[in-house]
Order: C-alpha cells, then sequence, then structure tokens
C-alpha cells in the first residue's frame, strides 16, 4: 500500500468530505489528513519532516485521532492543499492598487506585478515550510493545489453586481502572471502543481457557486459555514480536485493508471 498524507487549513474539509474511497482502494492507496484552520495555521514549526501543531487537540480531529505533529518522511505522497496560498486576494489587491493609479506605463505595470508575485510567494507560510521539509521528503512524490478563487456569492456579499470588463480583463491578466509563477517554481522544485479545475470557473475570475454552498467546516462534525461565505468549497468541488490529482498520480504508483474520473 501507498500513504497520501493531506496537508492543509480549513479548506481540507472539501476534500475530507469527498474522498474516493474505492478509487483510492483499488489503487492501494492509503489517505490521511493532517491540519490547522484559521489563524492557526501560520504557527505551524517544523523538526527535519514533522510539522508541529500550534493546535495539537485541532490536528488530532482533523487526522480522526492519529497525529497531533505529523513527520511526512513516513508518507509515499504529500500534498499540500490550500495552505494560505490565497491567490484571489493577492490578485484583488494588485488590481485595486494599480487600475487605481494612473499615468503608468504598460511595461511599468507588468514589471511591477512580477516583482509583487516574487515578494509575495517568498512570504508565504507554504513557502517557509516547503523549505524546511523538503531536503527530507521525496520532491517526486510533493503536489501542490491552492486556494480556489472566491464564489460568485463574494459580489453578493460585497454589494457589487458585476465588474467592469477592464476590471475582470486585468484581474485576469494578473491570475494569469501568479498561475504560471506558481507552475515554474514547482516544476523546478519538482512539485506537481494542480490548477483549480476549469469547470469550476465561471466568469473568468470566480468559482460558481454551485461548488460553494453548503460548504461545511473541518472536523465539527458537518456543521456548515455561514451563507455568507464566499471561500471555502464543498465535497462538490472536492470531487473535482481529487480527479485532477489522481490522474497526476499516476507515475508515483509503479506504472499503474488511475480512473478518478469514474467516481465523479
Amino acid at each position: 500500500m501507498k500513504s497520501l498524507c493531506i496537508v492543509g487549513n480549513s479548506h481540507l474539509g472539501a476534500l475530507a468530505k469527498s474522498v474516493p474511497y474505492k478509487v483510492l482502494s483499488d489503487l492501494q492507496i492509503n489517505v490521511d489528513f493532517w491540519g490547522v484552520a484559521g489563524k492557526d495555521f501560520p504557527n505551524i514549526k517544523t523538526s527535519k519532516a514533522t510539522l508541529i501543531s500550534p493546535n495539537p487537540k485541532y490536528s488530532l480531529l482533523v487526522s480522526n485521532g492519529k497525529f497531533e505533529n505529523v513527520n511526512l518522511e513516513k508518507f509515499d505522497v504529500i500534498w499540500f492543499h490550500a495552505c494560505h496560498i490565497e491567490i484571489f486576494k493577492f490578485c484583488k489587491r494588485m488590481t485595486d492598487s494599480l487600475l487605481s493609479t494612473t499615468g503608468l506605463s504598460q511595461s511599468f505595470r507588468e514589471s511591477f506585478v512580477e516583482e509583487e508575485i516574487v515578494f509575495w510567494w517568498g512570504n508565504l507560510v507554504f513557502f517557509d515550510l516547503y523549505n524546511a521539509v523538503s531536503s527530507y521528503i521525496s520532491k517526486k512524490s510533493v503536489f501542490l493545489t491552492v486556494h480556489p478563487l472566491y464564489s460568485e456569492n463574494y459580489l453578493n456579499q460585497c454589494g457589487e453586481n458585476e465588474l467592469s470588463v477592464s476590471y475582470i480583463e486585468f484581474f485576469e491578466s494578473i491570475l494569469a502572471k501568479v498561475t504560471s509563477f506558481i507552475s515554474r517554481y514547482c516544476g523546478e522544485n519538482e512539485v506537481v502543481f494542480i490548477e483549480q479545475p476549469l469547470p469550476t470557473v465561471v466568469g473568468k475570475i470566480f468559482t460558481a457557486d454551485v461548488y460553494s454552498k453548503n460548504s461545511v467546516k473541518l472536523a465539527t462534525d458537518n456543521k456548515p459555514h455561514p451563507e455568507t461565505d464566499y471561500v471555502h468549497m464543498n465535497e462538490k468541488y472536492g470531487h473535482l480536485l481529487w480527479a485532477e490529482v489522481l490522474d497526476n498520480i499516476s507515475p508515483f504508483l509503479d506504472g499503474k493508471q488511475t480512473k478518478s474520473k469514474a467516481f465523479l
């Protein structure tokens, strides 16, 4: 049997609710979850390949009583999910800043965005965690998925009916640069980067509401997020993300080919 550990924050809820147990059984993969939510996540410490929880009781709940702290070296495949890589928030900040400033040339804007992406990435919690443990784990067995784009409900909660075409186009161009940067970084570090499943994206920069409604909080016996939530996704989203990842796990399974689409 191969072992898979999924490390993340509150966004693990979508994956935990949609585990494709039959597919994993056919592939002979055991899966474990580990993480902490919210403000606790940046306080994770490391010791060699071990992630040390700032909230051991919560991490025990997430891992079904298995781990307060988790030694990643003991797993064949490690999947980092979300981990405070908030792409939408970064793209929105950059879009708002640059569109509100007049007199900037296109070349200056592009250079500024590229520099900000590098700075943003280098200050992420994930960047520090991965750098701390990478020498102790097999880089060829590491997967990364990031925070999903905000759902359409974001517009309702912010009192905006729609965004201008120019705003969306500018946001989309920054999003493409961020995605390209992450893909390049992962390629250079032998991490498999899985982008947000395309069928979940609407209006170029949002996640469709159907993938966000009725999302549940992690480690709370299916307690739902409030209806105003536009950040967390549900098990429908989780199913699609599982499919994307399992389709890319094949090279690590001694030649076995996945059939992950079958469970959707």
